[in-house]
């Protein structure tokens, strides 16, 4: 019976997103969702940058 009793005891201590180290679920799907959004703005950055080169890069070539 004690056997029985361990394991709920060890599952709050499992859920805890605190140490990170148990459960590394948890923290991670939060900062999925922050690294997603990170991710997204990026690419925006990085579309508007690549469409300047590309208009810059006709005018590159003209002037080599």
């Amino acid at each position: 019976m004690a056997e029985t009793e361990t394991p709920p005891a060890i599952d709050p201590a499992a859920n805890k997103p605190d140490n990170g180290l148990s459960e590394p679920v948890s923290p991670i799907e939060g900062m999925d969702a922050a690294y997603r959004a990170k991710v997204e703005q990026q690419k925006g950055m990085f579309n508007k940058l690549e469409q300047l080169s590309r208009r810059r890069m006709p005018t590159l070539e003209l002037i080599h």
